[in-house]
Order: C-alpha cells, then sequence, then structure tokens
C-alpha cells in the first residue's frame, strides 16, 4: 500500500506541472486527499501496532493543483 501512495505521489507531482483542465484538476485534488486520508489511517495503525513496522508513510503536501 505504500508503494502505491508513493507513486500517487509521483503522479501528483507530474499533474502539477501539466496545463490541465478544470475537470481534470478537481479530479487530481479528490485523489490527494483521499491519498492523505489513507497515509493517515496507515499511519495511526502502525501507532497502534508494536509489533510492526515503524516506518511513517511521508508525503509531500506543497502541491499547486
Amino acid at each position: 500500500m505504500k508503494m502505491t501512495l508513493e507513486s500517487i505521489d509521483a503522479l501528483l507531482k507530474d499533474a502539477e506541472r501539466a496545463n490541465t483542465n478544470n475537470s481534470m484538476r478537481l479530479w487530481l485534488n479528490r485523489l490527494k486527499d483521499a491519498m492523505y486520508g489513507i497515509a493517515d489511517m496507515i499511519d495511526d495503525f502502525e501507532a497502534g501496532t508494536e509489533a510492526g513496522p515503524t516506518s511513517k508513510v511521508t508525503l509531500n503536501h506543497d502541491f499547486l493543483i
């Protein structure tokens, strides 16, 4: 799941550089919001488990979309 979030993060960074129309910008904003929500859920889950890995999902929040 973390690798998927990293892929989405890379896609969003590429998309912010592209000239996108309003519908694409809306879709990307919704994808970004979902990605951050999922990353937060993973962080919360990992914080609640002692046996699992302790690395956090870190995403860059400086999108200009």
